[in-house]
């Protein structure tokens, strides 16, 4: 399973490559794809291990961008949970399996974890 590094940043250190420091001491964790999310306190990475020939474009966003989820790991029923949430109205833009977890929590805040059945790891 690939891996997520991160930082708080309240004094001026240049988080980028702080982060990516970070990815390349956990790159054996997850050869095939890296991404990153910044803002003005945190910097965010994910180094993927791709165990499922999904594309990895990271971070996913909502549908208004004002949720961003980096991930890695697999969600056995990504098919019946993605089938749920687009009855209820939600619009996938993501090609992969994680998009869900992002509607998931729309839905349900912080109690959509009993519905995940998987391996995975991730930060919304």
């Amino acid at each position: 399973m690939g891996g997520i590094v991160g930082i708080f940043n309240l004094e001026n250190v240049q988080v980028p490559e702080v982060v990516d420091k970070m990815c390349n001491v956990i790159q054996h964790r997850g050869p095939h794809g890296r991404a990153y999310f910044f803002d003005d306190y945190v910097g965010l990475g994910v180094v993927n291990l791709n165990i499922n020939d999904e594309e990895f474009n990271q971070p996913i966003f909502n549908e208004d961008q004002s949720i961003s989820l980096l991930c890695d790991g697999e969600i056995y029923n990504a098919f019946k949970l993605k089938n749920l949430l687009m009855q209820k109205g939600h619009k996938f833009l993501a090609k992969n399996e994680f998009e869900c977890l992002i509607h998931l929590y729309e839905e349900h805040g912080v109690k959509y974890f009993d519905q995940i059945n998987g391996i995975v790891v991730y930060r919304l």
